[in-house]
């Protein structure tokens, strides 16, 4: 049982996750690039879609962990057979600029872990990071880790 000292800590531990980068103009113009369909529909070669904004990411015990910046959810997923849907998830951290590679990655980490399918250490969906800064392009990719950018007009 969870006790209101550890839901405290567990709280102040979570904010410890915030990189600085959610307040920033550029943060609001690459989320809202990502809420519009046409776009996803470059960035993923996908057309059937649903988009969700500040999802909501809580532990068991209902504590707020953080926020999955964008989702989009699909049943069109490339080597799926025609007959068998599935929902599939991308999740897509917004970051304008990346001020720390550990502490990015320590945020998806997280969330990661607060992510999860009811089969014990599934990800339930694929994580992403949606930036302008690419300096850390191959070490997030090398945790699995998609980077995408915005594409060329």
């Amino acid at each position: 049982m969870t006790t209101y000292d550890d839901m405290v800590m567990q709280t102040k531990m979570f904010k410890e996750l915030d990189d600085g980068t959610f307040d920033m103009k550029e943060h609001d113009e690459m989320m809202l690039w990502l809420l519009k369909k046409d776009n996803v529909t470059k960035l993923f070669n996908i057309e059937d879609f649903l988009i969700e904004a500040q999802s909501l990411i809580k532990t068991e015990d209902d504590i707020l962990v953080g926020f999955h910046d964008v989702v989009i959810k699909s049943t069109q997923c490339i080597g799926q057979k025609p007959n068998r849907k599935h929902l599939f998830k991308m999740y897509i951290g917004v970051k304008p600029i990346i001020k720390s590679f550990k502490k990015t990655m320590k945020q998806i980490n997280t969330y990661r872990c607060y992510t999860k399918t009811n089969d014990i250490d599934k990800l339930d969906g694929t994580f992403y990071i949606f930036t302008y800064d690419l300096r850390y392009k191959e070490a997030f990719e090398s945790q699995g880790i998609t980077v995408l950018t915005m594409p060329s007009e």
